[in-house]
């Protein structure tokens, strides 16, 4: 598929199905990246040929808010929230939520990162440009909506608490954004690092503490890491042999 039709049907993406079980990084020369407007930014690999494959979108917040409290500056040294939607492909293992903090400080050892799997993975995630708000399919088919204007969360599915400014490093916490729904969370946090190969995750269900797991038993471990399961019921196995039966689903 070339740019300018792949460019096209994006924006319209709605409750889509995946193409398949794993991308095809393999095909990956280069990525970009491509913003039609103030809202979504589009995020592509390509290949040698220059066909573009669809990776995901991003909605970013630089305030000022009462999420990101200070006005933006300049690019670099702007706090800002950034909800990265990846369904990398299309396919089903590569499908999961990247959440990044930063405190405007211009040092990549401030990007706070998470990454939540959400279990089951029922659809890729897709997104619906309405008048007042960007309205996202969660993997599980949950609904989330955005305010357009500030691209702050309205949502009881997902809640979210300002960035974390605190000048310790040490001290900051990781995005402190929740999930309220029907499904699992498997949820990876890093400070200036990839969080995909911290030493331990945390599942996460509603009304249940949550359990800390080894997160090797999930991502492989190489330069570039990747979620081991695409059957939904492998992982939902692995967390009940791990963390009990409340964790079922």
């Amino acid at each position: 598929m070339k740019i300018l039709s792949i460019l096209f049907f994006l924006p319209l993406m709605s409750f889509a199905q995946f193409h398949r079980d794993e991308p095809r990084v393999a095909e990956y020369d280069f990525v970009m990246s491509r913003q039609n407007d103030d809202h979504l930014i589009w995020r592509f690999g390509g290949d040698k040929q220059r066909n573009l494959y669809h990776r995901g979108f991003a909605i970013t917040n630089f305030g000022p808010n009462h999420i990101i409290t200070e006005p933006p500056t300049d690019f670099l040294n702007t706090p800002s929230r950034e909800y990265f939607f990846i369904s990398d492909d299309f396919s089903k293992r590569d499908t999961y939520l990247w959440i990044t903090d930063y405190n405007g400080s211009g040092r990549v050892s401030d990007f706070m990162e998470t990454i939540m799997v959400f279990i089951p993975r029922i659809n890729p995630v897709s997104v619906v440009e309405m008048e007042e708000t960007l309205d996202v399919a969660l993997p599980t088919g949950e609904l989330v909506s955005f305010f357009k204007k500030y691209k702050t969360l309205d949502s009881h599915i997902m809640t979210e608490e300002p960035v974390d400014l605190n000048p310790d490093r040490t001290r900051r916490q990781n995005p402190p954004v929740s999930y309220h729904g029907d499904g699992l969370v498997i949820r990876s946090d890093a400070k200036g690092s990839d969080p995909r190969l911290v030493k331990s995750v945390k599942v996460m269900r509603v009304g249940q503490k949550s359990c800390t797991m080894d997160a090797r038993l999930f991502w492989t471990q190489e330069g570039h890491p990747k979620f081991r399961f695409v059957e939904d019921q492998d992982v939902i196995k692995l967390i009940v042999k791990h963390c009990g039966k409340n964790f079922e689903i």
